[in-house]
């Protein structure tokens, strides 16, 4: 609040209002390839700009969701971040590289062999995409100057996808509150 206060309009521009270029990662990857594709182009350029809008609105409203039901769930902290840095990646309008390891520490602490296989699936497609815009000489270095070519864009795919399984798999591993059911349980037995 303090920054929203004292910098206003410059906070809501560089903080609210930014997007990262539109890379190929998750759904930018497929918006990418069919503005590519003459059969779907007209559609893609429809769609874009509206989901490069409006879906920070979106996950900020799953985040909320996740949050207040995390909080009634009982679910740790970590657990609830972890949901939210994670629908941040899955559905972000724009990407970053950098954006891969938000999750990484928040996901060791809550289960390492998923930890290991998303670490493994994004850092194959991160390593992918240094060698891939490398530059001859020393110091060894990168310059990105496009977006993803293919094979790298379909690292990615496969880091977005085992990322989408681990959050799934992480929302069915209590289907239900524990909390509610003893509520409920309790209610039901105060109008008995």
């Amino acid at each position: 609040m303090p920054f929203l206060v004292s910098a206003g309009a410059g906070f809501y521009r560089h903080a609210i209002a930014y997007n990262s270029i539109p890379d190929n990662w998750g759904i930018g990857f497929f918006l990418n390839s069919s503005e590519q594709n003459p059969r779907f182009a007209a559609a893609a350029a429809r769609i874009a700009p509206i989901y490069h809008t409006y879906t920070r609105y979106l996950i900020m409203g799953a985040c909320a969701i996740l949050g207040a039901w995390g909080r009634r769930c009982r679910w740790s902290a970590y657990r609830i971040s972890f949901l939210c840095l994670a629908t941040f990646l899955i559905l972000t309008p724009g990407f970053g590289v950098q954006y891969t390891v938000y999750v990484v520490p928040l996901l060791f602490a809550i289960n390492v062999r998923r930890a290991l296989a998303y670490s493994f699936a994004s850092g194959f497609f991160i390593f992918s995409v240094y060698v891939n815009f490398g530059m001859r000489g020393f110091p060894w270095r990168s310059e990105f100057s496009a977006n993803f070519p293919l094979p790298t864009s379909l690292f990615g795919l496969v880091a977005w996808m085992v990322l989408i399984a681990i959050v799934a798999r992480e929302l069915a591993s209590e289907e239900s509150c524990p909390q509610s059911e003893q509520v409920t349980a309790q209610t039901m037995a105060h109008q008995h």
